[in-house]
């Protein structure tokens, strides 16, 4: 058994490795983009596959910067039942001039990495003027004068180059504002004049919420320095020095709302974009069917509270059902990014050619001190008579659409075709390679164990079901009670559950997402409940139908993640 044991760990091992060889990639990124003078970055490489001996081509950086240090790193991972491998490299970088300066691409055999692109600004004078201390504090903001709700980013820094003890910092509270951390805080190293620092770095978001004068107050380092071993006969010698160290006072000019702003809801950002799809996507539209539209606004510099709703249109040839609106924010190199998914039943009444009106939202440019638009075009759409008639083709004339500002770029993709193309044949071996180390490994346990233990254990992990499993419960609960309302909240929460890879927020998105003709049948028999006004509660609401639906689909979904699992290494009898 021992041979046979080595041989299938042989054969699995060169199974795992053949993916990796098959697409190779290369990744570079780096702890920050924008670094003073004389200060240090971290640039990681990683490569997802192990070769000892082969690393990248890193001498492409030594023209534009200095490599202080170079760690190699191994890992090697399991991501739902797949083993993955990979390398990094994590080089210490001192750059060598001033402005923007672009990180090359690495090359690693015929891979390489994206370029990055960094800032380096002159130094600050609060360092220079502090350069001999063991230990100072500093405080500085990116703009002085501001419009209110504007962001301000703050940034906090403590220079050391002695070993602390004991320390206590915290950020300045700041009164008539809201503040929100936009990064963890970042160590690296720098010089200044003739001393090397150690830094913490800190970054926060600040909006002012009403004009005047906004006052960022002293912020106040605490911490021993000197501390060293103590004497025998004096246990007091050497015990360290407390120290107090202190931001200076900052002072912006928070400007109120500009006279030539229209009577609309306030929102300064240095980039705002629009953008919509319906559910499903490209329908077809029939009198008293309903069909989901969402609405996305995206803005940079604002708090996700601070984004305009967005009503939904009215007219006379249909009826809108808007959902509860969806709020969140994230970061990214230059602050807070914010948005609101606003979404709603579309339920057209009348056949014929039916128009939506654009949608329009006036937002502050803080980048160009100016009043912008952001619009999303009115849409021209054909509705057939009912859902009775015979299918028909119809267009929408303004496909889903991105309304974009000054200063945001639309996403462009690749086209990798000739690359799969090439990789065919690679991956038609791969998969013979499988089926026959599947149909050896099965021939060779079936002549030493006749006794085949057929059950397998589970590939899910419980944890990653918890969610799911309490909003399956609910959603049983709620079309037990035949209750319309119910059922829609708890049937969204569970496509969220079950669908947490793709946006979920609406009963159209459920229905799409579940590719299953009898849920989406059962989601629209719920819709003619909920939004359908003529029903007047003559036509009573089963529930029945759509859990048996929803339970198919889950079997089915849940079916088609599992993958055909190997026998035990070790069965027992």
């Amino acid at each position: 058994m021992t041979k046979i044991s080595q041989l299938f760990f042989t054969l699995f091992a060169v199974l795992i490795s053949i993916p990796s060889a098959l697409a190779v990639s290369i990744v570079a990124q780096v702890d920050t983009q924008k670094i003073e003078q004389g200060d240090s970055l971290v640039l990681t490489v990683t490569v997802n596959e192990i070769v000892f001996g082969k690393e990248p081509d890193f001498s492409a950086l030594q023209e534009q910067f200095s490599i202080i240090n170079k760690v190699r790193t191994s890992s090697v991972r399991q991501i739902n039942d797949k083993m993955k491998s990979s390398l990094s490299w994590r080089l210490t970088l001192s750059p060598k001039t001033t402005g923007y300066v672009v990180i090359p691409p690495i090359k690693y055999g015929k891979d390489q990495s994206k370029p990055i692109t960094i800032q380096i600004t002159k130094r600050n004078k609060t360092a220079a003027k502090n350069s001999k201390d063991l230990v100072f504090v500093e405080a500085f903001v990116d703009k002085k004068s501001v419009y209110v709700q504007e962001q301000i980013t703050l940034t906090l820094r403590l220079y050391r180059r002695t070993q602390l003890m004991d320390a206590s910092w915290a950020p300045p509270e700041i009164h008539d504002s809201a503040m929100e951390p936009i990064t963890e805080s970042r160590v690296y190293q720098t010089a200044i004049g003739n001393y090397n620092y150690k830094v913490n770095e800190s970054t926060f978001a600040v909006f002012p919420q009403k004009s005047g004068t906004l006052v960022i107050p002293e912020s106040h380092l605490i911490a021993t320095i000197g501390a060293g071993r103590r004497g025998f006969f004096d246990p007091f010698a050497n015990a360290g020095k407390q120290i107090r160290r202190s931001t200076e006072k900052i002072e912006v000019e928070v400007k109120p709302t500009p006279a030539n702003y229209p009577k609309t809801h306030w929102l300064p950002s240095s980039s705002v974009a629009l953008a919509d799809h319906w559910s499903p996507e490209n329908p077809q539209f029939k009198v008293g069917e309903a069909v989901t539209r969402t609405i996305i606004l995206q803005a940079k510099g604002v708090t996700a509270t601070a984004l305009p709703s967005i009503p939904p249109p009215t007219g006379s040839a249909f009826k809108v059902y808007p959902d509860k609106a969806d709020t969140q924010s994230s970061v990214d190199a230059d602050g807070i990014v914010s948005q609101r998914v606003e979404s709603y039943a579309f339920i057209p009444t009348q056949a014929g050619k039916l128009t939506l009106p654009e949608v329009q939202v006036s937002w502050w440019d803080t980048t160009r001190d100016q009043l912008q638009t952001a619009t999303l075009p009115a849409q021209t759409i054909e509705v057939i008579g009912s859902a009775s008639t015979q299918r028909t083709d119809q267009t929408v004339t303004a496909p889903p659409s991105l309304a974009n500002a000054t200063n945001t770029a639309p996403p462009s993709l690749s086209d990798n075709s000739n690359a799969a193309v090439n990789a065919t044949w690679q991956w038609i071996a791969l998969i013979s390679l499988v089926l026959w180390i599947a149909t050896t490994a099965a021939l060779i346990w079936v002549i030493k164990k006749p006794g085949l233990n057929t059950s397998q254990p589970g590939t899910d992990n419980p944890q990653n079901h918890v969610n799911l499993r309490n909003a399956k419960k609910l959603l049983k609960q709620a079309c037990q009670s035949n209750d319309p309302h119910k059922v829609k909240a708890a049937l969204v929460s569970w496509g969220k559950a079950m669908y947490p890879n793709s946006p979920c927020h609406s009963l159209g998105d459920v229905a799409s997402l579940s590719q299953s003709q009898q849920c989406q049948e059962a989601i629209r028999a719920l819709e003619v409940q909920l939004y359908n006004t003529e029903n007047n509660g003559q036509q009573h609401f089963d529930g029945t139908v759509l859990w048996e639906a929803i339970e198919d689909v889950e079997k089915q979904t849940l079916a088609n993640q599992k993958s055909p699992a190997l026998e035990p290494l070790y069965p027992t009898a």
